[in-house]
């Protein structure tokens, strides 16, 4: 039997001391896919905003800057299976950060670029500046070959409020991205065929518009975006799937269903703690 090759990706959001978020819950799930993360903090954070005292620092965007181009004087670019983008801090790090993918690109043209734009939600509104946001509207989408907001995210990012399912194709396609995976993408409160509510995910490829439906747990932890980011990536970089085949489609089924499982063993038990990643091992 062929030796498998280990595969190599890069991930660049917040790093937490308290709290399973960003990098810290990420780099969890890349390293129980047998992936290798090379993983750069954006931000330094003693505890999530909601479990402690605020301590922060930003990363200086020429820090952040020579570790990439470190990384690339190694050799690592020609060698990244895939790349993955959440919180930035600084619309100047969102700047350098739209550079390196570029010379990604020219150098490796088979990494899968995800971008999870990290911005905000329903019940909290933005919650990074809004230079951020439209840093990452303006220069990292249009890089991307896969996206993967919640709906609050894509609202924003189509400069649309109040969107219905209904628009959200001819809405998608203005934004020239060719896989578009949104979380939370409508919830339908009347009662399924097991009695309770559910929530999509829905995904919009060129010629594909597919709904996945899962059931609605109201109080969730934090999080989970950013697992199922992660696992959908790992997904899609060690099984070489191609992004323009339904090959996607199967990949987002299936983390859909895997975070249905996960969903439903931590949200009764984890509501205002400081981990999650212990209920990921399912």
């Amino acid at each position: 039997m062929a030796e498998m090759t280990q595969k190599n990706v890069l991930a660049l959001s917040s790093e937490v001391g308290v709290g399973d978020v960003g990098l810290s819950i990420a780099r969890f799930v890349f390293a129980g896919q047998q992936i290798n993360a090379i993983s750069l903090p954006t931000v330094l954070l003693a505890s999530r905003p909601d479990l402690g005292t605020m301590s922060r620092f930003d990363v200086p965007d020429d820090v952040l800057a020579d570790q990439l181009s470190a990384l690339e004087a190694d050799g690592w670019f020609e060698r990244l299976d895939g790349v993955m983008t959440g919180y930035f801090a600084t619309g100047a790090q969102i700047d350098v950060v739209a550079n390196t993918l570029s010379r990604i690109r020219k150098q490796n043209a088979g990494a899968v670029i995800m971008v999870d734009p990290v911005l905000g939600d329903v019940d909290t509104g933005l919650y990074v500046g809004k230079e951020v946001a439209v840093a990452q509207k303006d220069c990292l989408i249009s890089q991307a070959d896969i996206i993967t907001p919640n709906l609050f995210e894509l609202s924003f990012l189509l400069d649309q409020a109040d969107i219905k399912m209904s628009d959200l194709v001819p809405l998608c396609q203005t934004l020239d991205v060719p896989n578009i995976v949104v979380t939370s993408a409508a919830i339908d409160q009347t009662a399924n065929d097991t009695g309770g509510a559910e929530i999509c995910t829905a995904l919009f490829q060129q010629d594909l518009t597919e709904l996945f439906h899962s059931p609605y747990i109201e109080e969730m932890p934090k999080g989970t975006g950013d697992v199922f980011a992660s696992y959908l990536l790992s997904s899609l970089v060690n099984d070489s799937v191609n992004l323009t085949e339904s090959d996607t489609e199967k990949a987002v089924g299936r983390h859909v269903a895997a975070s249905v499982r996960f969903m439903e063993q931590v949200a009764d038990r984890v509501h205002g703690s400081r981990t999650i990643a212990p209920y990921l091992l399912f």
